[in-house]
């Protein structure tokens, strides 16, 4: 035993066992688990964060940290790497232990991010991805929204030296200003300049002149149903960028904040970067709340982005009204038995003790939900409107009429004005005396059983059934 305890504490990790990243890369993956693609974006992403000079954003993932407090161990990591720009402390370690279920994330004095932010972060994005078992997608997902945290809120920066940085990654400082100086681009980023609107005669923004104006007029025309409909606004942002900045999600938010207040309809923009093909969509915030939105705004990005790339302006056509879907309709829900699996895992014990009633109230409750969510027109991807009980018998025969009547089941009219088109759609009652009538197979017939001799140790006993015209069927 005396043997086992020493060895344990010899083969204990310790925040000295992991040395930092090579020059130029930011992630330590320890365990091995993390994917080469998910440890390469944030790489780029680490990189274009201390090349912008708003801090340096660094990650470790290990397996345990041998009973040592989390945060006790990330912190003494984020020193000992001296993650931050020299004198600036402007650094933000993402440390996960992933054999623990423990996180942390820890932010250098000269930080502007805080806590709160940062507790945010850990819920939404490395929560919420590691119980769905998406152990790469919660780290990238944390680590795009830091980034995103240190451009809006960028690190003091006062007193860093211009060749002085003892941190991960390269050996260079580089002031928060300068990165985006000399690229045209930058003065739409800082508010010094308003990208040129051509609105409401064509919503392609080309700054630099980048299509032809031949592509631009095709553009305009995909989106200009969406306009007409005042539903909703879809603009294009082509670019062609010098280099990784300014940071295209960016740029492209700069241009919706500067549209947004004279549309008076919620506005999307498309933002496309030519010279590194790269695709950024911007939405409403409140089409983008949770993690599971900014994930199917993700999956969405990368098949749009392959579309275009392999052709540009017909991609670019066919990604506008795609967009337009999301703006009226918002992103794909997460799928039904997604939500109800993760419910159940998540309160096994309980559904073990009073399961019975939960899950049919679950079911009772998902019933009902499917049954009001919007329908959508197969034919003009219009929302339909749902009739109200004097409007729907026009639209009901004379035998469904009657088993309604009668409550064996619920007919839900859907109309859609446009097309004029209807779509019926039947709710059998859960609880029901009706059943089938075997002539007319609707639920309108009724019976009951009286029992006329009871049964005994030899005889079977006679009952008379009346099925709604009184007629008596013994059964022997």
């Amino acid at each position: 035993m005396l043997v086992g305890l020493w060895a344990s504490s010899v083969f204990a990790a310790v925040p000295a066992d992991f040395p930092p990243p090579s020059r130029g890369h930011w992630v330590s993956d320890a365990t091995g688990k993390i994917s080469s693609a998910t440890v390469s974006a944030i790489d780029d992403l680490a990189t274009e964060v201390d090349g912008s000079g708003v801090g340096q954003l660094a990650v470790l993932v290990v397996d345990t940290t041998s009973g040592k407090a989390p945060r006790q161990f990330a912190t003494e990591v984020f020193n000992g790497w001296g993650v931050g720009h020299a004198l600036a402390n402007d650094g933000v370690l993402l440390f996960v232990a992933l054999g623990d279920h423990k996180s942390e994330i820890i932010l250098g004095r000269g930080s502007k991010v805080t806590s709160s932010m940062t507790d945010a972060v850990t819920r939404t994005d490395l929560v919420a991805n590691f119980k769905r078992g998406q152990t790469d997608q919660g780290l990238l997902a944390a680590a795009r929204s830091l980034a995103n945290l240190m451009h809006a809120h960028p690190g003091s920066g006062a007193s860093a030296s211009t060749d002085d940085n003892h941190g991960v990654g390269p050996n260079r400082f580089t002031q928060a200003s300068s990165p985006v100086s000399d690229d045209p681009l930058a003065p739409f980023l800082r508010g010094e300049a308003r990208f040129p609107e051509t609105s409401p005669r064509s919503w392609v923004v080309d700054p630099q002149e980048v299509l032809p104006s031949s592509a631009r007029a095709r553009l305009t025309v995909a989106v200009s149903d969406l306009s007409s409909s005042n539903r909703g606004r879809i603009f294009y942002l082509v670019v062609k960028r010098s280099a990784a900045l300014p940071d295209l999600a960016r740029l492209g938010a700069a241009l919706a904040r500067q549209v947004g207040p004279l549309a008076k309809t919620p506005v999307a923009v498309i933002a496309w970067d030519v010279a590194g093909e790269s695709l950024s969509i911007t939405l409403p915030p409140e089409h983008v709340a949770t993690a599971h939105d900014r994930q199917a705004l993700a999956v969405l990005q990368n098949q749009l982005s392959d579309r275009i790339s392999a052709a540009r302006v017909e991609g670019l056509a066919e990604a506008g009204p795609k967009v337009g879907e999301v703006l009226m309709h918002r992103l794909p829900p997460r799928p039904v038995d997604e939500v109800l699996s993760e419910g159940l895992t998540r309160h096994r014990t309980g559904l073990l003790v009073g399961g019975g009633f939960s899950v049919f109230g679950g079911l009772f409750g998902l019933r009902l939900w499917n049954r009001r969510r919007r329908r959508i027109c197969e034919n003009c991807h219009q929302p339909r409107e749902l009739l109200g009980e004097d409007e729907e018998d026009a639209h009901l025969s004379s035998a469904e009429q009657a088993e309604e009547r009668v409550g064996s089941v619920n007919y839900d009219v859907w109309w859609c004005g446009r097309c004029q088109d209807v779509l019926v759609l039947d709710y059998t009652a859960m609880f029901s005396r009706y059943d089938a009538c075997p002539r007319c197979d609707r639920r309108t017939r009724s019976s009951t059983a009286t029992t006329l001799e009871n049964a005994t140790e030899y005889s079977e006993g006679l009952v008379q059934v009346d099925e709604g015209v009184d007629r008596i069927v013994n059964i022997s």
